[in-house]
């Protein structure tokens, strides 16, 4: 799934990480996004995910504990 020039995109929608999705994704690309500030605690309900790009997302500085701890 990718998400890509979505100016006013500040975070995840829940239904990604909550929904059906949240254990059948795979690949998630979020790409110049400006306004997305932060990857959800709740990442680690993404069990099936594989690998994570963000490129130009200049809000996102830094990953909390919890969600650097889910990404292997």
């Amino acid at each position: 799934m990718m998400f890509v020039d979505l100016p006013k995109l500040e975070a995840l929608p829940r239904w990604l990480i909550q929904g059906l999705a949240a254990s059948t994704l795979h690949h998630l690309r979020i790409r110049r996004c400006h306004k997305f500030k932060a990857l959800p605690e709740s990442l680690e309900n993404l069990t099936s995910l594989q690998e994570l790009r963000i490129v130009d997302c200049p809000q996102l500085s830094t990953l909390s504990e919890g969600c650097a701890a889910s990404l292997h």
